[in-house]
């Protein structure tokens, strides 16, 4: 196997080192190709790297996740979580809850005015209000609004401040299910609907509104509707006790054909007590009390059909006031009033727009600062969502030298923005 070189060293023979030599390089590369053929390829090495990437992610996001209070169990709940049952009522009931709300900005312009003579041109917010309405369950509803009004200058003290509790009422009933409901609160008592597309409240509205605490039960089915209600009015009457003895009655019928595109409500009031409307009220010598409530009624009749919108109303007392309390020409007055008004809806460049006219009236209301005779016209257009502007002219003319007016006639151009959400 070994041999010398002549030199004095030992070597392996050439054919053994050969074969040593071409051995080793096998075996490190057999070693190399089982190791390659154990370790994942470049693909599936990949996908492991993203999987971890993955599961790490999730992990994370446990990790920073608030967490809730463990529950406490109680053996009157059986172990229910009595935080999160509260929690979730309160959103259920904030679910029922709709606020809304309106905001009117004017501007107008005056001739010389009935009252003094004189020019006059304004900008100012005649109202804005904010409303919450509740349904608290299907037989409970409650309204609350609060107001502003520019100019107060009708009503009983409490009514003459700029911002106000304007309602607050309950009602109990679902006229869905049952014909009958319960009112009780601040509202406007429903002598009429007072209705009008105009910027000016209509006379009718200014003679006899009220705003009353009331008890009220009333009904509503097949479109037949109707109510009584019961108050202490603002208005007493001389020498007599302070009790809730005003009051009065509606009765009404409302329909909706949508195939005749017509919407109808008619209807009529009474009260025992007029005088408590915020007009009346507000004179000195009415608010002081009066010997005897005077009654009044209220008639209105308000047709949509089509495009056209047809409103009459109309509000009177049925008796006289005393002639030291509310005087006409020398004798005690029996004021009333009327409105007369007709619309047209049209689109005009993709915009909603309502033309109305409109003739208002009144007898008899000289105490009370109304005219005789109204005459209005005015265009209201959407120029966007829940966003109206309405431009209005009346002229109006007092009562004559001889009923104890001025004569004079005055008139009036009025532009007012509306948003109501």
């Amino acid at each position: 196997m070994y041999r010398s070189d002549g030199k004095g060293k030992i070597t392996m023979k050439t054919s053994k080192l050969q074969s040593l030599a071409l051995a080793l390089p096998l075996v490190m590369g057999a070693s190399a190709t089982a190791l390659a053929a154990d370790m994942p390829s470049r693909e599936e090495m990949w996908k492991i790297i993203q999987k971890q990437q993955r599961e790490l992610d999730a992990l994370k996001s446990q990790v920073n996740q608030p967490r809730d209070e463990a529950p406490v169990a109680s053996a009157r709940s059986g172990g229910r979580d009595e935080g999160k049952e509260a929690e979730k009522s309160g959103s259920s009931l904030a679910e029922k809850i709709k606020f809304s709300g309106l905001v009117k900005v004017d501007a107008v312009t005056s001739g010389k005015s009935i009252a003094n003579n004189q020019k006059s041109s304004d900008i100012f917010v005649s109202e804005a209000h904010l409303t919450a309405d509740a349904d608290v369950n299907e037989w409970t509803k409650a309204r609350m609004q609060i107001i502003y009004e520019k100019g107060v200058d009708d009503g009983p003290p409490a009514d003459k401040n700029r911002v106000r509790l304007d309602e607050a009422n309950i009602t109990l009933g679902n006229t869905e299910r049952f014909p009958l409901f319960l009112t009780a609160g601040r509202l406007v008592t429903p002598l009429s609907t007072y209705t009008t597309n105009l910027i000016d409240d209509p006379l009718t509205l200014t003679l006899s509104r009220a705003k009353e605490t009331v008890g009220q039960v009333g009904f509503e089915s097949n479109g037949v509707y109707g109510s009584g209600w019961l108050y202490n009015g603002d208005v007493n009457r001389t020498g007599k006790d302070d009790t809730v003895s005003e009051g009065g009655l509606n009765l009404g019928y409302k329909l909706e054909n949508k195939g005749m595109n017509l919407e109808l409500d008619i209807g009529a009031g009474y009260t025992n007590s007029l005088d408590d409307s915020g007009t009346l009220s507000a004179i000195p010598t009415v608010l002081a009390g009066v010997q005897d409530h005077v009654s009044g009624v209220g008639l209105h009749a308000n047709v949509n059909w089509n495009q056209f919108i047809l409103i009459g109303e109309y509000a009177s007392a049925t008796d006289s006031f005393q002639v030291g309390e509310v005087a006409f020409k020398g004798r005690g007055a029996k004021p009333r009033a009327w409105n007369t008004e007709l619309g047209y809806t049209a689109n005009l460049f993709s915009k909603e727009t309502t033309f109305s006219l409109a003739y208002q009236g009144t007898k008899e209301a000289l105490a009370v600062a109304l005219p005789e005779d109204r005459y209005l016209a005015g265009i209201t257009v959407a120029i966007l969502e829940h966003t109206n502007v309405k431009v209005q002219y009346y002229n109006e003319k007092d009562y004559t030298i001889s009923d104890g007016g001025t004569g004079r006639s005055v008139n009036v151009g009025k532009a007012e923005l509306v948003v109501d959400f």
